[in-house]
């Protein structure tokens, strides 16, 4: 998985509280501080000229507030103006859980009272971006194996998909795929490993049946026309998804 720092774009009316809050996140080696803005317009700027991971907005802002920063965000994501939708946390000092219950309504991620414990405030960026990222490897996975012809309706379809996710998240655990992969499939499904082994097999042989030459292509395998075997089915798919995220 990708070790690039998280990129963060950070907005609050206050302008030297903004310039303390980049300071602080940017000694953390994790962090790229992408902007610091100190109303909503120029963040949703920052955001679209960037391919921002979180978003830390206060409420009232001037020009645009949180609450149409969130809606702007949804709204140029769904017109392709933004590669990713980023994780929003938003920083404020109103504490009514009425009005917090409406901002969560509208898709925040973390809702945090000032002043601001930003210990905390960094656990909960990695454990978004951590999270954020997983879902977008599940969506990849998923999206690549229906290229290759494989269904969620196939058993090994969601073995697969595991075993994919375990090889993105850590490639350098993984040489015996029965006793390293399989097994623990197996032990979460309540199943054994020969029987996740054949079950991948043979959504592995329904893509190389239906059309192996689109499935050597997506695999990036030009030189051969001999089925390639599971193991390296789903190393290269992995390897794939690696270099997307």
């Amino acid at each position: 998985m990708s070790v690039d720092r998280i990129r963060i774009c950070i907005a609050d009316d206050n302008e030297g509280f903004t310039n303390n809050f980049a300071k602080i996140l940017s000694e953390n080696p994790n962090f790229y501080v992408v902007a610091a803005c100190n109303n909503g317009k120029d963040l949703i700027e920052k955001i679209k000229e960037t391919e921002t991971d979180i978003v830390i907005t206060d409420i009232i802002m001037p020009k645009l507030d949180g609450i149409g920063v969130m809606e702007q965000i949804d709204e140029e994501y769904k017109l392709g103006n933004l590669k990713k939708k980023p994780g929003i946390i938003i920083i404020s000092a109103i504490t009514h859980d009425n009005f917090k219950f409406d901002i969560f309504s509208k898709g925040i991620n973390y809702y945090m009272v000032k002043p601001i414990n930003y210990n905390m405030l960094q656990e909960r960026i990695i454990e978004l971006h951590e999270g954020i990222q997983s879902i977008e490897v599940a969506n990849t996975i998923g999206s690549q194996l229906k290229e290759l012809g494989i269904y969620p309706n196939l058993v090994g379809y969601r073995y697969m998909r595991t075993a994919i996710q375990m090889l993105v998240e850590q490639p350098e655990k993984y040489y015996d795929f029965r006793n390293e992969i399989y097994s623990v499939i197996a032990i979460h499904n309540n199943t054994n490993a020969k029987t996740v082994e054949k079950a991948i097999i043979n959504a592995v042989n329904t893509s190389w049946h239906r059309d192996k030459y689109k499935m050597l292509e997506a695999l990036g395998i030009n030189d051969t026309i001999k089925k390639p075997s599971t193991n390296i089915v789903l190393t290269l798919l992995a390897k794939e998804i690696e270099e997307k995220i």
